[in-house]
C-alpha cells in the first residue's frame, strides 16, 4: 500500500499517491490532471457537433418540404399558384380547385356559390356559400376557384375571373 492509503492510485511520474483523489483525475496506476480537462472538453465538442448536425438536417428537411408544397400543393390546374394563405392541401387532395361557372351566381354585394358532391373534391354534402365582394380574389385564369379549409364547411378563399364582378 502506498503512503496515501490507496494501493493503486499513484502518480507515475513521481510514484507518489494522489493527494486529492478522485478530484485529481487519478486512474489505476497513474494520475493525469490533463485528462481531467481533456475529457469534458471533448464531450462538449462532440455534443456541439451533434447539435449542429441535427439542426442542419432539420433545416434541409424543412426546405425540402417547403419546396414540395410550393411545387405541387398550391398550383391550379391551369398552372398559376394559389396563395399560400389559401391552399393547405396536396395536388391530388387539395382544398383549392376550379369550380364550374354554373355553381356561381353574382348577387348584390358578392357571389353565391352552390356546391354539391362532385363539384369539388372535398364536398360530401350540398353547400351554399355567400362571399362578399371585398373577400373575392382575382383568378389568374378564366375560371372560378374555391379553397375550402379547414373543412368543407368554410370558404378560405374564392377566386373570380377578371371583369366578372
Amino acid at each position: 500500500m502506498r503512503s496515501n492509503g490507496f494501493p493503486y492510485l499513484t502518480d507515475t511520474v513521481t510514484d507518489q499517491g494522489c493527494a486529492n483523489w478522485p478530484a485529481c483525475g487519478c486512474q489505476i496506476d497513474r494520475c493525469d490532471a490533463d485528462e481531467q480537462v481533456a475529457k469534458p472538453l471533448m464531450v462538449v465538442l462532440l455534443n456541439l457537433a451533434a447539435w449542429v448536425f441535427l439542426l442542419l438536417a432539420l433545416a434541409a428537411f424543412a426546405m425540402g418540404v417547403v419546396g414540395m408544397v410550393k411545387a405541387y400543393a398550391h398550383e391550379a390546374a391551369s398552372g398559376w399558384d394559389y396563395p399560400l394563405s389559401c391552399c393547405f392541401g396536396t395536388a391530388s387532395g387539395g382544398d383549392c380547385q376550379a369550380i364550374s361557372s354554373k355553381t356561381v351566381t353574382p348577387i348584390a354585394g358578392g357571389y353565391r356559390i352552390t356546391l354539391v358532391p362532385g363539384d369539388h373534391n372535398q364536398v360530401t354534402k350540398p353547400h351554399v356559400f355567400e362571399v362578399p365582394a371585398d373577400k373575392v380574389r382575382i383568378s389568374e385564369d378564366t375560371s372560378y376557384h374555391i379553397c375550402l379549409w379547414p373543412t368543407e364547411d368554410k370558404v378560405q378563399c374564392f377566386f373570380a375571373p377578371p371583369m366578372s364582378y
